[in-house]
């Protein structure tokens, strides 16, 4: 099963009927290419930390905990370095 979501907050919202409705083996996401872009829905990394961490536990893991969930990252593209460059990564929580 593929979806096309490009922010990370989509896929949070929709993985019930997405991911947990399918009960899938293995669910690999790649998501939030455009949550840093510059605008009004901007995310932070740390926003974009938490979306990840509700969807992992709130969303999958309350009806499937024991499947395997795969992150690809998000792919650098010429048009997201200038908006990525200012920006610190946080540590890991």
């Amino acid at each position: 099963m593929a979806s096309a979501v490009r922010k990370l907050n989509d896929v949070v919202h929709y993985a019930k009927r997405l991911v947990n409705a399918y009960q899938p083996r293995a669910v690999v996401v790649f998501a939030g290419s455009n949550d840093p872009h510059p605008g009004e829905e901007a995310k932070t990394p740390e926003q974009l930390w938490r979306a990840t961490r509700a969807f992992v536990a709130a969303t999958v893991r309350a009806d499937q905990p024991a499947v395997p969930i795969y992150f690809i990252g998000i792919t650098p593209s010429p048009m997201r370095w200038s908006v990525l460059a200012d920006r610190p990564i946080p540590p890991m929580r």
